[in-house]
């Protein structure tokens, strides 16, 4: 399959050089259906990604998706399945799944007719609960599959909710459906506690349940004003609730009715991209840029480099890169960028303007040429940690278990693994202790980390009632690189992986190959999750072990480069 950059220059496809006499734009004039799940990306402001879509539409070959996601996404079915047992054991009901198809994306007519059929007879019928309802308007060629329609006057029978409900009638009598969405995530509250908050993925959860009630408006003929959605957990403030009981409850007559207009840009903006997305001109990037704030993927990269894309500025978001549209600057490689002029807090301005003048090449290969920071110490390690920071056990989705499985050490130019033998608190005791000792043994030298290991450790302490005898002297330089200000070519931001890529481009750092597997925590953390909660797998496991390597050496070698200044 071809990458972005390939398409990008390939003859079909205009690109900056070339004249749109020379190559004009393409009119498809057939109507494109449109999946309520495409807004996604629109809801994330990541317009790059669509336009990705759009390019590739006619390209042969497999969209590749990460283990890790394809991990998640079938946890998210299994996740489904546990709650729809749980809500027929609950209502006594067969819950039987109306959909033909996983997803409405593969639909042909028949089945649209047939399945939509169906649907309209169960509401006929007043069924409490209709489950995975395919939902359709052929006047606007939008459709989607809702994972449950709960009648109005049934809400408070199935959640346990003091939400109210406003009354309505429906052409099928005087009840009408309200969508319900299934949710392996985290839905998080307002402060007030009423209300699903804008936290992660919920602006797109949001507009996707509004998507639904404007469907089912088309065929019942009343639009319900709210929806809700079960998560694995609800959340309000320290309060955690199961989902099953408190539902995230959305209002689209108050509190969320800004949703509304969300939904109707999306859709045309997903009509304009289809309809000519495939002969756009990448120098027109400011019509629809990527957010590398959101899932960075490999397509979205090559567009970012292409058009120096202003999210890949550390503190950089949408809003940020806005205030520089309306100012007429579209990359971070115009001069007139600067911090102040983002609005970005005052707090980052002096990184943030220092990060974008290194990769202008206004401040050399690097800054400053020296540091303030006392580098030295008699005897040092390096240590990083990987945790699972949330659970993916579907039977006790409450549960938030911190847990540190495996701890690297790069002591004298050798690397040392202690990882978990079972997930087991017990094991995670244990585990601390065998490498407190280890650290003992080694004379209690100074233990260089990045970022986060201290508060880890201090919690992993907490959690198991331990007090040692003699505390670990930590120290952090991403903290130290922080307040020195310390920027490199190439680098955009203060991430670990960031520094070594743009210091090794530059010969200043011995080349470190990362692990051709297991790229990210992510992808640590849900191989290390099958390798101890489905089947065991010590070959994937040492490629968790290989990439908790790569940060250990890693954090030698910049702490090397560093102390040269």
């Amino acid at each position: 399959m071809k990458n972005i950059r390939d398409l990008i220059m390939a003859n079909r496809l205009p690109v900056a050089t070339r004249t749109r006499s020379r190559m004009p734009r393409i009119a498809i004039p057939q109507q494109e259906w449109i999946s309520v799940t495409e807004l996604d990306n629109f809801c994330q402001n990541d317009f790059g990604a669509d336009w990705c879509e759009a390019l590739r539409k006619d390209d042969v070959g497999d969209r590749h998706s990460s283990d890790s996601l394809l991990f998640l996404f079938e946890k998210g079915k299994e996740y489904e399945n546990y709650v729809m047992s749980n809500l027929r054991q609950k209502t006594g009901l067969t819950l039987d799944r109306h959909s033909s198809h996983s997803t409405s994306r593969l639909y042909n007519e028949r089945d649209g007719v047939i399945d939509s059929r169906r649907v309209v007879e169960s509401m006929k019928r007043g069924d409490p609960v209709i489950y995975s309802a395919y939902l359709a308007d052929r006047s606007r060629y939008l459709r989607g599959i809702p994972d449950l329609l709960v009648r109005n006057d049934q809400i408070h029978i199935l959640f346990n909710t003091n939400t109210t409900i406003p009354y309505g009638t429906s052409r099928f009598g005087n009840y009408y459906y309200i969508p319900v969405e299934i949710k392996f995530s985290t839905i998080c509250l307002t402060a007030d506690g009423r209300y699903v908050s804008n936290e992660g993925r919920s602006p797109f959860y949001k507009t996707q349940l509004y998507a639904y009630s404007s469907l089912l408006q088309t065929i019942q003929g009343w639009q319900p004003s709210c929806a809700f959605i079960i998560g694995k957990r609800t959340v309000h403030k320290d309060d955690i609730y199961s989902s099953l009981d408190r539902p995230g409850y959305i209002d689209y007559a108050g509190h969320d009715i800004s949703v509304i207009s969300k939904f109707h840009d999306g859709l045309a903006w997903l009509r304009r991209v289809k309809k000519y997305g495939s002969s756009w001109d990448i120098s027109e990037i400011r019509n629809f840029p990527p957010n590398m704030k959101y899932n960075p993927s490999l397509d979205k990269k090559e567009i970012a480099i292409a058009s120096s894309e202003i999210t890949e500025i550390w503190q950089c978001g949408v809003h940020q890169r806005q205030r520089a549209y309306d100012n007429g600057i579209y990359s971070w490689n115009d001069q007139r960028l600067t911090a102040e002029l983002m609005n970005i807090p005052v707090a980052y301005q002096n990184e943030v303007n220092a990060i974008l003048k290194v990769n202008r090449g206004e401040l050399g290969i690097y800054h400053p040429m020296s540091l303030s920071t006392d580098l030295n110490s008699n005897s040092e390690m390096f240590v990083d940690f990987e945790t699972f920071n949330d659970t993916f056990d579907i039977q006790s989705p409450l549960l938030n278990p911190e847990c540190i499985f495996l701890i690297g050490v790069y002591y004298k130019n050798k690397y040392y693994s202690f990882k978990l033998p079972e997930l087991t608190q017990q094991d995670e005791k244990t585990l601390i202790m065998s490498f407190y000792q280890f650290w003992e043994k080694c004379g209690k030298p100074v233990c260089w980390f990045w970022y986060a290991e201290t508060e880890l450790w201090r919690r992993a302490l907490l959690r198991h009632q331990l007090v040692l005898e003699s505390p670990v002297e930590w120290r952090d330089l991403y903290k130290i690189v922080r307040d020195e200000t310390f920027v490199v070519k190439g680098c955009k931001n203060f991430k670990l992986k960031s520094y070594i890529k743009a210091l090794s481009d530059q010969s200043l750092i011995p080349l470190i190959a990362p692990p051709d597997t297991c790229g990210n925590g992510l992808e640590a953390m849900v191989t290390a999750w099958k390798h101890y909660k489905e089947t065991k797998d010590p070959v994937k496991m040492k490629e968790v072990v290989s990439y908790n390597k790569f940060d250990c050496i890693a954090l030698s070698h910049l702490l090397t480069f560093l102390r040269t200044l």
